[in-house]
């Protein structure tokens, strides 16, 4: 046997994607994608179980009787087109670029299996020739004072368990944590000595948070009241009942907030664009002019009167019995006319005053003017 002719068998190996070995043993027959998709959601995580297990359906319903060596890369690129324009519609749409993305990346995995257990090929992965669709911009953004003002107050004034609410808000505002580290929060994560928390978050990271006195109070005390009273592998946060929240709680929270938000706004009178003593004749001169009804406003005296008990601060115009009022037992919920940002804001260094409030506050009439 010529050396040319070893060179020609190697090369044609290796665009067949073989090696010697693989001649030497009988060729494993390909499961269909009905077969082999169960197996790969047996292997997979519960992340991606949970995130690819409708798209998986798709791909049976589409592919379940073909090979998995018979699925080339245009007919997958057809079906997730089909499965953007299929999509369910929902208020935060944008395109349907995650559907397609989420798709290829749960063909990619099937795919991923098979060559692994060398049931295909190396270079058989046609969901690995398709581009996914450009990500989108991220809308993601931090709330303002005001935002976070408004959710605590809601929190503190509405529901079946505002101490429980309050905690969590208050957790994840000072830690930063999500909400997957928040419920994996044990009774014995709790370091009293150096103020800290172990937190245990996305891919199994582990770390300590340094967290304020008050915040480190408020968990003490709710595992003792709700909990076992002593450190213990079981989880922090639980009803009044004893029974650890899930995230469902989280769910009901922020649907609470966008309700009452909703309800709040609706009720609330369009603020004056002028705030003065109106002049022209045959108007009173003790009224104030009002953007939606000029023949409506309010006198004076009750404008001075609202300046005495309101203030301008970071978190907006709140009332000075909020700042004068300091709640110091744990984060709950005990005057429901004031808005609490007392012991969220405490523990931080005060913030610069927001661009406009001095205008906002010269805008206003003081007494004796």
């Amino acid at each position: 046997m010529s050396t040319n002719t070893v060179q020609a068998a190697r090369l044609l190996l290796t665009r067949l994607g073989l090696s010697p070995e693989d001649l030497l043993r009988e060729p494993a027959q390909v499961p269909t994608f009905a077969e082999y998709v169960p197996k790969v959601a047996l292997a997979a995580g519960p992340g991606a179980r949970r995130t690819y297990s409708t798209y998986w359906a798709q791909i049976i319903a589409a592919f379940g009787d073909k090979r998995l060596d018979q699925c080339d890369a245009t007919d997958i690129e057809i079906l997730a087109r089909q499965s953007m324009q299929t999509r369910i519609i929902r208020r935060t749409d944008r395109g349907g670029h995650s559907t397609g993305e989420h798709l290829l990346a749960a063909m990619r995995t099937i795919y991923t299996h098979p060559i692994r257990d060398e049931l295909l090929p190396l270079q058989s992965n046609p969901a690995a020739a398709i581009a996914k669709p450009s990500r989108q911009r991220s809308l993601r953004r931090a709330l303002t004072n005001p935002e976070l003002a408004a959710i605590n107050d809601i929190a503190a004034t509405t529901g079946n368990d505002t101490p429980l609410d309050t905690l969590i808000l208050r957790l994840h505002t000072e830690t930063a944590c999500r909400c997957g580290g928040a419920l994996a929060l044990r009774e014995d994560d709790i370091d009293p000595h150096w103020c800290l928390l172990r937190l245990r978050e996305k891919n199994n990271t582990i770390r300590w948070q340094p967290a304020s006195p008050t915040l480190i109070t408020a968990p003490l005390r709710h595992r003792d009241q709700r909990g076992t009273g002593r450190p213990s592998p079981g989880q922090l946060l639980r009803y009044r009942d004893g029974t650890p929240i899930t995230s469902r709680r989280y769910d009901g929270l922020w649907r609470r907030v966008a309700r009452q938000h909703a309800r709040r706004l609706s009720a609330q009178e369009p603020p004056p664009r002028q705030v003065g003593v109106s002049s022209r004749r045959g108007r009173n001169p003790k009224t104030l002019k009002h953007p939606a009804n000029s023949r409506r406003g309010r006198p004076v005296a009750e404008l001075e009167q609202l300046t005495l008990d309101t203030a301008v601060t970071p978190a907006g115009v709140l009332p000075r019995q909020t700042l004068d009022q300091r709640h110091d037992g744990p984060i709950d919920a005990r005057a429901p006319s004031s808005v609490r940002i007392g012991p969220l804001l405490r523990d931080q260094a005060p913030m610069p005053p927001q661009h406009g409030a001095r205008r906002h506050q010269a805008m206003i009439p003081q007494p004796g003017r």
